[in-house]
């Protein structure tokens, strides 16, 4: 009996304890590089969301800034000409798998194949570099196949709230930003037809910080270009 529980909690540290180590880690990372170079990222998970993710591009043309998008291979399918137009405009396109399957919650072999399909449907537009578990949740399993595509995982460091019941006043969102000297910014550009009051949030918010940044001189970048400097 001993032995037996011996080998299920050293299953149970190596599937779901080491990678979520790894994640606070590397979330460590990102925020003191961040606050290193008082960097903001923007990024934007679940999409694309047609409307939203247009006026999302258009704001950031006003700004004149790059930012990052998470998109599913489901929503992909609905709206092509979404990802054609954000690489075009020199923004950055991450895998985000393709139905959103919790990794924690799912067999291994039907989330494994949701990543895969995630892969491939981004890299009909770019060949991603970066990828975002869907729900942040990672196990052994994914970080391997995330690292044997050759990507690296995207974490954030400040959730927006955004999907909340309750969403932080934007104010809350800024206020984390300056204490933070900057850092990783989680929002979502899907479509929420019975929330539309979500896609005005995430719209204020952007322009809120994009605000912010100019004001107080931080700068705004795209996630590989954090995820991948030496600072």
């Amino acid at each position: 009996m001993y032995l037996v529980s011996i080998i299920i909690i050293s299953a149970i540290f190596g599937w779901l304890v080491l990678p979520y180590a790894i994640r606070k880690f590397q979330e460590a990372i990102l925020k003191r590089k961040c606050r290193m170079s008082r960097t903001i990222v923007l990024t934007y998970d679940d999409g694309p969301g047609d409307e939203l993710t247009k006026k999302i591009l258009a704001l950031l043309k006003v700004y004149d800034v790059r930012a990052t998008f998470f998109m599913l291979g489901k929503k992909i399918t609905t709206a092509p000409e979404l990802p054609h137009m954000l690489v075009q405009a020199g923004h950055e396109i991450g895998a985000h798998s393709f139905q959103h399957l919790n990794a924690w919650k799912r067999s291994p072999l039907a989330v494994f194949r949701d990543i895969k399909r995630g892969f491939v449907s981004i890299g009909t537009f770019e060949q991603p570099s970066l990828f975002r578990p869907p729900h942040g949740k990672v196990t052994l399993a994914t970080m391997l196949q995330v690292w044997f595509n050759q990507c690296r995982h995207a974490w954030w460091t400040i959730d927006s709230t955004d999907t909340w019941p309750t969403p932080m006043p934007i104010e809350g969102v800024l206020e984390r930003i300056r204490s933070g000297g900057g850092g990783v910014i989680l929002m979502h550009d899907h479509r929420r037809p019975q929330n539309p009051e979500r896609e005005v949030y995430v719209l204020e918010l952007t322009k809120s910080i994009l605000d912010l940044a100019r004001k107080e001189g931080f700068k705004v970048c795209k996630m590989s270009e954090i995820v991948l400097s030496k600072t």
